[in-house]
């Protein structure tokens, strides 16, 4: 009987925890260990057993908001070591891939057939480029702004998965190769190129984790005053932290999204035109202008696309406003 208002905290302790995605057993047992010993520094000066066990549980906080606060903190470091491991992975991917380039056998050299992985290594470079600098403001703190915690989780799923996917597709253009090919020559080189792909698929397991348990936690209620940023303002002040020159540059470009995509998308169409043309020569003037200009259109289109698609989920754009009745 003297354990059954500790029991049952316990007990609301655990369901809260469940709700939050957070892992239960450690902090159910130092919760249990701490109420004890305080219940028992209480009842030795004399209270009744069971007034100190309230006390106890009154100084330990309620269980929803010690459990929210234990999830937020699960959920930074878990955000963090997802970062880390999302570029960690996705680096040595674009590594693997130009290895592959470079020491691949010739007969070998259409795979990988480069688009997937080009892309998809751009859309992770964003991607974490973001997250980064949204977690770089929190270095130093036990807790990440629920914003930028779930804006960091958002990036680190899109990095994985883009990469994920774009080794996918290599592989499947491998696959419905037109003819047969001696993949045992090249073993080690595939084998490489097959374990970088396979751990961006691992992370991207751990980065859908991550983002579970921060969504978890975005859709419980927050105490008074405690209030979100906005997501692109959120991103100003971030950029201004890492390089404070930076600021008015960053203002201006997402004040103006549009515009901001439109320069980009120049900026890649021009940056693709100078590559195709100093790789090729532009030997055959009338054809290598065509080819150059399509391939700068694909890459200015991409990115297009991918700030259609993406903007909002890495808080580049603001989110829809719900219409009020």
């Amino acid at each position: 009987m003297s354990e059954s208002l500790i029991a049952r905290y316990l007990d609301q302790l655990d369901r809260e925890l469940r709700i939050r995605r957070a892992p239960r057993r450690r902090l159910l047992a130092e919760a249990a260990d701490h109420l004890r010993a305080s219940a028992d520094e209480i009842a030795a000066d004399g209270v009744d057993r069971s007034a100190a066990e309230q006390q106890a549980v009154a100084r330990f906080g309620a269980a929803a908001v010690v459990a929210r606060r234990f999830a937020h903190a699960v959920s930074s470091a878990s955000a963090r070591t997802a970062l880390v491991w999302a570029a960690t992975v996705c680096g040595g991917y674009g590594v693997a891939a130009v290895f592959f380039i470079l020491t691949a056998p010739s007969w070998l050299r259409d795979f990988p057939q480069g688009a997937p992985s080009m892309f998809a290594l751009q859309v992770a470079a964003v991607a974490l480029v973001l997250a980064g600098l949204r977690a770089l403001r929190y270095r130093k703190a036990l807790l990440i702004d629920e914003l930028r915690l779930r804006l960091i989780a958002n990036g680190v799923v899109i990095a994985t998965v883009a990469v994920a996917a774009g080794a996918g597709l290599e592989l499947l253009l491998a696959l419905t190769r037109p003819a047969a090919a001696p993949w045992g020559d090249a073993a080690a080189v595939i084998a490489i190129y097959a374990v970088a792909a396979g751990a961006t698929l691992v992370a991207a397991f751990v980065a859908v984790g991550t983002l579970a348990r921060t969504r978890a936690l975005a859709s419980l209620p927050r105490g008074s005053g405690a209030e979100l940023p906005e997501s692109v303002t959120s991103l100003v002040d971030d950029i201004a932290a890492a390089a404070p020159p930076l600021r008015p540059v960053a203002a201006l470009l997402t004040s103006r999204p549009v515009v901001a995509c439109a320069a980009t998308a120049a900026f890649a169409f021009a940056v693709m035109v100078m590559i195709q043309a100093l790789g090729s020569g532009l030997d055959d003037q009338a054809g290598g202008v065509v080819g150059a200009a399509a391939t700068g259109l694909f890459e200015a289109a991409a990115v297009v696309i991918g700030y259609l698609t993406l903007a909002r989920a890495l808080g580049l754009r603001r989110p829809r406003r719900r219409a009020t009745v």
